[in-house]
């Protein structure tokens, strides 16, 4: 929706796979792909995000995990609320394409 930026997107590691690459895919790996660390855990099992990562996402006390398929994302609380009122409003306003009306998990 628009500006959708400020969150963090955790996957697993990209298996090896060699692809014939593209000039637009290359921007899009070096935008997403090119910030992309490992994260370690602590002793209880808990990611530790660099505060680069926090400092970017605008990460505060409380965040809320959005588990989006082979991914999930990491928001701030209140950036997560605005977020979900934007897509309301914006679905009150335009008609759901089919493409999304079927999707299911």
């Amino acid at each position: 929706v628009g500006d959708c930026e400020g969150f963090l997107m955790i996957r697993r590691p990209p298996r090896s796979t060699r692809k014939e690459s593209s000039a637009a895919s290359d921007v899009y790996k070096r935008q997403l792909i090119g910030h992309a660390i490992d994260c370690e855990l602590d002793k209880i099992g808990r990611i530790l995000i660099p505060s680069s990562h926090k400092n970017y996402a605008n990460l505060n006390d409380k965040v809320i995990l959005s588990g989006q398929g082979k991914s999930f994302e990491i928001w701030d609380e209140r950036a997560w609320k605005d977020q979900i009122e934007k897509l309301e409003r914006l679905s009150n306003q335009t008609e759901v394409p089919q493409e999304i009306a079927k999707l299911s998990l």
